[in-house]
């Protein structure tokens, strides 16, 4: 069953549900609306790059640690019922027992789900109670019971849940029985003009649909570390908007409904391509469709996502920037390309042209990263670049050395990302042609393997 089939048959099943069980787009969304007057901030920990974090559901609660994934729009556990491989290893108090939950009400409708990084999941959707780091509880949200779920070949999962913060069409985000039940109205699933208006109630409901992710100022009130040592200290997805996590301009980013194969804008935006800036030398662009020194033409997506170390750009793009940062020894299966760790010191900072007029610059450091044990035959080159090829010419994953490198705040119902620089000072962001130094601080040249980042999972 295709993504975008799924994704109707759900809406369709809401869209029935709705006049008698009021299940509304407030199930899908961890909402600030729900939690109060306090900034509820939930610890991201990252485990081999990837963001995760502590969860639980039902009631009693049965605790989780997930995948935050800004891709997935759906929040999934292992099912106790699950008997594929994929869950033949994992401890039974790892899995979901729904029949252990007294707040637990199944839906009528069973689906599957396949996302970027190859895994399949087939679950049932349940209205349950969901609570976040221990503290900041949801008595009802759309929860993925997983029957089945299957992983690609070597793929070696940091979590077996995730936390679903994106992905959404905007059929989910439309849904409004008078229109269809909620069906799409336009191409890819997208609504065409004036589709899928919310009802007023749904809008007062989402209208602070804010929320954002970054560094925290050490010892923030109210937050405890969690996690292993070696995790990004102090790092957090807030439900809401937090100037203290940023310095300098917040700059607002328009979502992308130029999509061809994907429904769901979130959260993607136009690209003008990459760079790579050494010190007072022209920059070196990489264009799409193996087009260079076209910076005019807006013909990329950049997708903002959490749940993958790398950055993920098309294949030539990603051979062409790599032999310039002279990572030349490739991995066949990995698509890794190695790199003498020198190159965390002196290699150029890579830039992120988005089309509005404004540039991202993320240093070596976040982008370059050594090797926990290095692979046989590779002592001289002791690290790797995060930037691998992907599955198209168009799309540019921006994963984690630029998910950890801004604050980054993201809303549905004004379909934007706002990206800031962070406390942290890891990253720069300034208007494009602009002067760097005039906008923001520079962003850290130390070393930072443990102070501002967690090396992403082996090759």
């Amino acid at each position: 069953m295709s993504n975008m089939f799924s994704f109707i048959l759900l809406l369709f099943t809401l869209a029935l549900w709705h006049t008698t069980n009021a299940v509304s787009i407030q199930d899908f969304l961890f909402s600030p609306s729900n939690v109060g007057d306090v900034l509820p901030k939930i610890p991201l920990n990252f485990l081999g790059g990837i963001a995760v974090a502590e969860f639980s559901v039902g009631t009693p609660p049965q605790n989780f640690t997930g995948i935050f994934d800004t891709e997935s729009p759906f929040t999934w556990m292992m099912s106790t019922e699950c008997t594929s491989d994929a869950c033949a290893n994992v401890p039974i108090k790892d899995k979901f027992d729904h029949s252990a939950s007294s707040t637990n009400i199944q839906l009528p409708v069973q689906l599957d789900w396949n996302y970027p990084d190859g895994t399949h999941i087939e679950f049932t959707p349940e209205l349950d109670t969901v609570t976040l780091a221990e503290t900041i509880p949801f008595p009802r949200h759309i929860v993925g019971d997983a029957s089945k779920v299957t992983y690609p070949a070597g793929y070696v999962p940091v979590a077996n849940a995730r936390i679903g913060a994106g992905g959404y069409r905007n059929d989910l985000l439309d849904l409004d029985p008078t229109k269809g039940k909620g069906l799409p109205s336009g191409p890819n699933g997208v609504p065409g003009t004036g589709a899928g208006t919310m009802k007023p109630p749904f809008r007062r409901a989402a209208s602070d649909d804010h929320f954002s992710t970054g560094r925290l100022m050490s010892g923030s009130g109210g937050f405890r570390k969690r996690g292993p040592p070696n995790a990004v200290g102090e790092f957090a997805w807030v439900l809401g908007s937090d100037p203290s996590m940023y310095t300098g301009q917040l700059y607002p980013l328009d979502l992308t409904h130029n999509l061809e194969t994907d429904g769901s804008p979130f959260w993607k935006v136009p690209l003008k391509g990459l760079s790579l800036s050494h010190s007072h030398s022209k920059e070196q662009f990489f264009g799409f469709n193996n087009k260079v020194d076209n910076e005019n033409e807006d013909n990329g997506i950049g997708s903002v996502v959490s749940s993958t170390p790398y950055i993920k750009v098309p294949p030539a793009m990603a051979d062409a920037i790599n032999k310039a940062l002279g990572a030349t020894e490739k991995d066949p299966n990995t698509g890794v390309y190695t790199i003498h760790c020198d190159a965390r010191h002196n290699a150029p900072s890579l830039i992120v042209h988005f089309s509005q007029d404004v540039d991202a610059k993320i240093p070596a450091q976040q982008y370059i990263n050594q090797y926990e044990h290095v692979p046989a035959g590779k002592h001289t080159h002791g690290c790797f670049s995060t930037i691998v090829p992907g599955n198209d010419d168009r799309t540019v994953t921006l994963g984690g050395p630029f998910f950890r490198s801004y604050y980054i705040e993201y809303s549905f119902l004004e379909q934007k990302i706002f990206v800031a620089e962070s406390i942290a000072h890891i990253g720069a962001i300034y208007p494009s042609k602009g002067e760097e130094g005039s906008h923001s601080q520079h962003p850290s040249t130390a070393d930072s393997t443990t102070s501002n980042q967690q090396p992403p999972a082996q090759p």
